[in-house]
């Protein structure tokens, strides 16, 4: 894993060139035009407008992602580089986050320039709502949560270490093992036929893959609340049925789609990392609820399935190593082909193994990050409420999100339609 920071020279003259860490894994998101992570909390009480406004760029200040842009190179090659200020913006508004969501995902981050962020400050009659919309390239759950955190602790005057970037590189993949040989040989057979008619894509292509997508779509969430005393009983039913919380909804989700059958499962790869980075990678699993069975017995298939997975590094690493082989301007030809009709063999072939148009990629991505790892007292603020709802990339024809904050739990069905 790359750990990069840009060096303070006092007193130099030296003319130091901006600090450029090569991104592989996040690659694979620059493109794909539905990438928007969520974060939505409460502060109880009536928060002064410039205090919140002054801790969130602050924390601005103090990651080197959000001080960063994307560059592509002549190549196609993706780079995080520094510039010295940040590109991310705050706003007010008194609009539901729903609201702002639908008009925001219209809008494409201007990653180029360092977007890679939106907080939307919004007062209440006795709380205040902090939205924030981040691109996936910038940050996994985890990732954003850390962030919420350091946004809290500067509102509260506690002290926030600086975090440089740390991402997956592609030496850190290739330790863990390869693709099975046939898959590899497939790639690399792809790769070839790609060079021979190879485009590097530019700037204003990833400005038009985004607005004709959104052009006719919209995004739309349904809510399931459980409460604290709720929870506890299914934590305790999964405890007597030895299996774990996520297995049963799972279960329990995929009992509502009967006709689905690839299942995503997100697996973090960050470890003790407490970088603003996309260190998540995903499980695909074949399991299909099985109406002739109960409910028990399809959550303890799930659970194994579930368990084998994750015990697997091949399955755990499987898409970082698909992406460490697949020639990264192919990935931007693929959704050039989904979104735009790009004409060309390769990029129709990679579009339909990743996906895009067809039936190979994830029926049901479930992310539970379980119970949130973010306080809920900061200094003389409380936060009382918070939501986090991932992206539903193009190749996933449904997302649903599970997050246990302040021992509520909150499930999210995240559904892209047409209009």
């Amino acid at each position: 894993m790359l750990r990069t920071e840009l060096p303070r020279l006092k007193g130099s003259k030296i003319t130091l060139k901006p600090n450029r860490i090569k991104l592989m894994a996040e690659r694979f998101f620059l493109f794909d035009p539905s990438i928007y992570m969520n974060v939505i909390f409460t502060i109880d009480g009536i928060v002064p407008e410039e205090s919140l406004r002054g801790a969130i760029e602050k924390t601005f200040t103090q990651n080197q992602t959000t001080m960063s842009k994307a560059v592509l190179d002549e190549k196609g090659n993706l780079y995080l580089e520094e510039m010295g200020r940040t590109g991310c913006c705050v706003f007010v508004d008194s609009r539901d986050w729903q609201e702002i969501r639908r008009e925001q995902e219209r809008i494409p981050f201007r990653i180029n320039e360092g977007e890679f962020l939106r907080a939307f400050i919004t007062p209440r009659e006795n709380c205040t709502d902090v939205y924030l919309m981040a691109h996936h390239m910038m940050a996994d759950g985890s990732g954003l949560l850390i962030l919420v955190d350091d946004i809290m602790n500067n509102l509260a005057g506690f002290e926030v270490a600086y975090k440089p970037t740390e991402v997956m590189q592609r030496r850190d993949v290739i330790r863990k093992g390869d693709l099975p040989f046939m898959s590899r040989f497939r790639l690399r057979l792809l790769n070839g036929l790609w060079a021979k008619e190879k485009r590097i894509f530019t700037w204003e292509d990833y400005y038009q893959i985004h607005e004709t997508y959104w052009k006719d779509k919209s995004t739309y969430f349904e809510f399931t609340t459980m409460e604290a005393e709720e929870v506890a009983a299914l934590k305790q039913e999964c405890k007597e049925l030895g299996i774990t919380v996520n297995s049963y909804l799972v279960a329990k989700i995929m009992e509502k789609y009967p006709d689905d059958h690839v299942l995503g499962v997100p697996v973090s790869l960050r470890g003790k990392s407490s970088s603003i980075s996309n260190m998540i990678t995903s499980l695909m699993l074949e399991y299909q609820y099985d109406k002739d069975k109960s409910m028990k017995e399809n959550a303890l298939r799930a659970h194994q399935i579930i368990r084998e997975g994750l015990a697997s590094e091949p399955m755990r690493y499987h898409i970082p190593q698909f992406v460490a082989i697949l020639d990264p301007t192919l990935m931007d030809a693929a959704v050039a082909h989904f979104v735009l009709g790009f004409e060309n063999e390769a990029a129709r072939k990679a579009s339909y193994v990743i996906g895009y148009t067809s039936k190979l990629g994830t029926d049901v991505g479930i992310t539970n990050l379980g119970v949130l790892d973010v306080k809920t007292q900061y200094g003389g603020y409380r936060i009382t409420n918070m939501i986090g709802i991932p992206p539903q990339v193009s190749a996933t024809r449904r997302v649903v999100s599970i997050y246990t904050y302040n021992g509520k739990m909150t499930i999210t069905d995240t559904k892209v339609k047409k209009i």
